[in-house]
């Protein structure tokens, strides 16, 4: 045994005595043939490749291989001929270093491993079509001779860029290292063991389109299978680590030039979302950062296409969410559940692109604001103007929603509400005139508060339609005090106009009541308070806040109103029937016609909205109505001088009035101007004062308690607190006599009355009130009824007219 252990021992130091004098030998060689080998090099490497070859220096190297021996190339660059006109090498580097094989003194393979650090691969096609590719075409792949065997190869800090401006094809990237390890067998089949640290710029499979997996850092250790008949690439569960995700792959290339078909699948059991959308190329990623998935997803990618030819890849790609976060615009569902599907060839006849690329969500499950909403289906079709497609279930709590709604105009307080309605139009800075949404918003006894007029509805129900383009309402009803009203309508082309220019919507109510209190109207009254800076969140909700807040401020409402009853303090009217606009700056009303003391009344005007007092500008018109009625209804119009208790008859009048009235709904009567012109039939006088008063100063025989007159007409203006009476003959059964001057509900009576003599002469009792009773007036005398300084009304004589005077001198005021 120790014999052959020491025979052992000869016969190894004796091989490794020879290896050390060969690897002398041969550097011994090198160091006196630099110039011989070098040209050598560059003759085989040109007549290869026909290009330009030039080395800077050839040397042996021991140290930085060791314990292998190389030869050592320094400066070397391969050019094609149109160098000069492109500026682009095939490859350079700063050293190469063909190592010498182990089995090389006893095989004729003499170069086991290649090594190349600082340098550069560059292969291009012009926009001519003339390529650099042929450098690297050699003539044993025309006769077809698979069977050559490869040397090992190792890239050290070596840009490779492959572009071609034809097909629209660029690769570029850096390898801090990359080791290719080719395990030869028969038949030219390779087993090709590969670990590699890459930095990717990009992989343009259609430039156009932009660069998969751009900027990324790639790691692997992978193992791929090459078929020498075939001259098939493929690999199986290869594992790439992409900027520290880690993705496995099944891939083959057709290497053969036949086809130039590759396939990959990619899968990712649990991946981040955001990291993986910046693998795909600008455009899809700028889609993809719109939505945001926290939280680990499962995913499948696979890619289909060919490596030549300017054709985009078909992508399809499969992920699945199981409760996690998921952002899309303007929505944050929490604890979401889903399915999503990518494609890129949306349309099977048209070529993959952005254009014919179609997201879809399937079963989206997640908890909005803790309200849970369902959509089962939802699409983005092309990623260039992205068209949207969805549905939206939901059944919530609305006070729930308000502090997500943010509204300065609505605020929800109580009840429910039932969301099922499907969308589509296009989003994103696109023409969102198209939009269209079907279904419906159901309300189940809710409380809403319209914040600008301090309005709260109750017991609201009822559902909102929306109809494509239009929201239409087939009825709502509500309580607001003592009112139960219902409301229909429509909005037409709402939803475009909702989208674009909330401010020029109009939406048309008809609102019915069965008995109507204006008392809870009261708030109208004032000006909508102004509307809160808008939310800058990107809730989708707070934006369509946001418009509804715009639609409510600057836009219009014009309501269609009808009751039986109506009231308002001791005001009550029946079969009221009429129209109001109202705007963020006036209410206007229009053809209003009720029924109020036996008579008809009808009424058109507008009031301009400006906070505590608003201006009123009003014409009715009273048809036969009863005097005593009106004057109780509307409080004797704020004086005491004649009231319910003394008149009564029918009284027939057009009305003309601007006023102004607080936002408590009060007048301002000594704001009002206006004019009446009115005819009081059947008329009667009840223990009225000033005509008592006249009775006590001239006719003190007659009984002027009830008194029966004449058709009476005049036109009375008004400035302020004062009604100018113009001549007017009373004929009555007391007593004939004109009248003119001024009734102030502030500062008193002042009038004019004459009395014809034959009034003092004769009864008036058996009178003729018809117009074939009336006579000339006579002789007569000048009487002044006003009111003293005492505030008491006094009547005395007025031989030069001082109350006419008066009454002259308010008319000519301004």
């Amino acid at each position: 045994m120790k014999k052959f252990l020491k025979v052992s021992a000869v016969i190894i130091s004796g091989i490794i005595l020879l290896i050390v004098a060969c690897w002398i030998g041969l550097a011994i060689f090198i160091a006196y043939n630099k110039d011989f080998l070098r040209n050598k090099l560059v003759t085989l490497i040109e007549k290869q490749t026909k290009g330009k070859v030039t080395i800077r220096e050839v040397s042996s190297s021991l140290l930085k291989t060791f314990p292998f021996m190389s030869l050592q190339i320094s400066g070397i660059s391969i050019r094609d001929s149109l160098y000069q006109v492109h500026r682009h090498s095939l490859f350079e580097a700063e050293q190469v270093y063909l190592r010498a094989s182990p089995a090389s003194l006893i095989t004729k393979t003499w170069i086991g491993k290649i090594i190349v650090r600082s340098g550069s691969l560059y292969l291009f096609t012009d926009s001519s079509g003339y390529s650099n590719n042929y450098l690297i075409k050699s003539k044993s792949n025309k006769k077809g001779n698979s069977d050559a065997s490869l040397p090992d190869i190792q890239l050290e800090s070596f840009n490779i860029e492959v572009q071609n401006p034809l097909t629209r094809k660029h690769y570029k990237g850096f390898a801090r290292r990359l080791d290719i390890h080719v395990d030869n067998e028969a038949g030219g089949n390779k087993n090709i063991h590969i670990k590699v640290d890459l930095r990717v710029a990009g992989i343009g499979f259609n430039t156009r389109k932009g660069y998969f997996i751009q900027n990324t850092r790639v790691q692997s250790k992978m193992h791929v299978d090459y078929d020498g008949s075939s001259r098939q690439l493929s690999f199986n569960r290869l594992m790439l680590n992409i900027d520290d995700e880690q993705l496995a792959f099944n891939g083959a290339f057709d290497m053969s030039g036949t086809t130039h078909d590759f396939h990959l699948d990619i899968s990712a059991p649990k991946s981040d979302y955001t990291k993986l959308a910046k693998f795909f190329p600008q455009k899809t990623r700028t889609v993809l950062g719109r939505y945001n998935i926290t939280g680990p997803i499962d995913i499948r990618v696979t890619i289909e296409g060919k490596t030549a030819g300017p054709q985009e890849p078909h992508v399809t790609a499969t992920m699945i969410a199981r409760k996690n976060d998921l952002s899309v615009p303007g929505l944050d569902l929490a604890n979401c559940t889903f399915t999503g599907t990518y494609n890129n060839r949306m349309d099977s006849t048209r070529e993959c692109s952005d254009a014919n690329s179609i997201i879809t969500f399937t079963d989206v499950r997640g908890k909005f604001a803790g309200i849970l909403v369902k959509a089962d289906k939802t699409t983005f079709k092309n990623l260039d103007v992205t068209y949207l497609e969805t549905d939206l279930h939901a059944d919530f709590a609305l006070a729930a929603l308000d502090k997500e709604f943010q509204s300065s105009t609505l605020k929800f307080n109580d009840g429910h509400a039932v969301v099922n309605a499907s969308f589509e139009g296009p989003i994103m800075g696109t023409d969102r005139a198209t939009s269209k949404i079907t279904g419906y918003v159901r309300f189940k006894k809710a409380s809403v508060s319209y914040v600008p007029r301090s309005m709260t509805v109750t017991n609201l129900n009822g559902d909102l339609l929306f109809k494509q383009k239009d929201l239409v309402v087939p009825g709502l009803s509500m309580s607001t005090g003592k009112s139960i009203i219902k409301v229909d309508g429509r909005a037409d082309n709402f939803l475009s106009l909702f989208n674009i220019s909330p401010e020029q919507m109009q939406l048309a109510w008809n609102v019915r009541s069965d008995e109507l209190f204006l008392e809870d109207f009261k708030s109208f009254l004032t000006k909508r308070g102004a509307a809160k800076k808008s939310s800058q969140s990107e809730n989708a909700l707070a934006k369509a806040s946001n418009k509804i807040d715009k639609m409510f401020t600057d836009g219009s409402v014009h309501l269609t109103l009808t009751t039986p009853a109506m009231h308002y303090r001791k005001f009550n009217a029946t079969d009221f029937k009429g129209a109001i606009m109202l705007t963020n700056d006036y209410v206007d009303v229009e053809n209003v016609s009720l029924k109020h003391a036996d008579g008809t009344i009808s009424l058109k005007g507008r009031m301009t909205q400006a906070g505590a007092l608003n201006k009123v500008s009003l014409s009715t018109d009273l048809q036969h109505i009863n005097v005593p009625g009106i004057f109780t209804a509307f409080s004797n119009f704020g004086q005491d001088a004649i009231t319910a208790e003394n008149l009564r008859g029918r009284l027939t009048a057009n009305v003309n009035l601007e006023t102004y009235i607080t936002d408590a709904a009060k007048t301002r009567p000594e704001l009002t101007t206006g004019s009446v012109k009115f005819l009081l039939q059947d008329g009667e006088l009840h223990e009225f004062e000033p005509v008592k008063k006249i009775s006590e100063k001239a006719f003190k025989k007659q009984d002027f308690s009830n008194i029966r007159f004449a058709d009476l007409q005049n036109l009375l203006e008004i400035k302020g607190t004062a009604f100018i009476v113009n001549r007017m003959e009373i004929r009555s059964t007391a007593i004939t006599m004109f009248v003119e001057g001024i009734y102030d509900t502030k500062k008193g009576t002042d009038m004019s009355i004459q009395l014809p003599v034959r009034n003092l002469l004769k009864s008036n009792a058996g009178t003729d009130l018809t117009d074939a009773g009336r006579d000339k007036k006579g002789i007569s005398v000048r009487l002044r009824a006003h009111t003293g300084e005492d505030g008491k009304l006094q009547v005395g004589w007025d031989p030069f007219k001082k109350a006419v005077k008066n009454k002259e001198a308010v008319t000519e005021q301004p």
